[in-house]
């Protein structure tokens, strides 16, 4: 699979946004935040690896593992909505997990080689 400007532009946007994991990473388990941060942070881990798969042209089964993907996004969502924090720190979960989302979405689609 050959990377298109779409998804170029989503990989930038995707690598410029901060993933919200500070609470995870600083263990703080305490944190209301700590279980989604900690799976976002495993989810960041496997879209970083199936971005670079589409960058070095690799061939994988790349609908199937983003859709695998966006459902933990998913479940992930759901649980950020449930959560009692302030807006500012649920409102960088979910842009995270919406930029995320797009990018996954270029990836998991036929058209991620087009030229557009």
């Amino acid at each position: 699979m050959e990377a298109s400007k779409s998804f170029a532009r989503a990989w930038y946007t995707w690598v410029h946004t901060p993933c919200p994991t500070d609470n995870f990473r600083r263990g703080s388990r305490n944190s209301p935040t700590y279980s989604v941060e900690c799976d976002l942070d495993h989810v960041a881990s496997r879209v970083h690896s199936l971005g670079h798969g589409v960058i070095e042209n690799r061939k994988w089964d790349y609908p199937k593992l983003a859709s695998q993907e966006i459902d933990e996004l998913d479940r992930i969502m759901s649980a950020v909505e449930r959560q009692v924090i302030p807006d500012e720190e649920k409102g960088e979960l979910i842009r995270y997990i919406l930029a995320t989302r797009e990018l996954l979405e270029l990836i998991g689609s036929p058209s991620t080689s087009d030229d557009d």
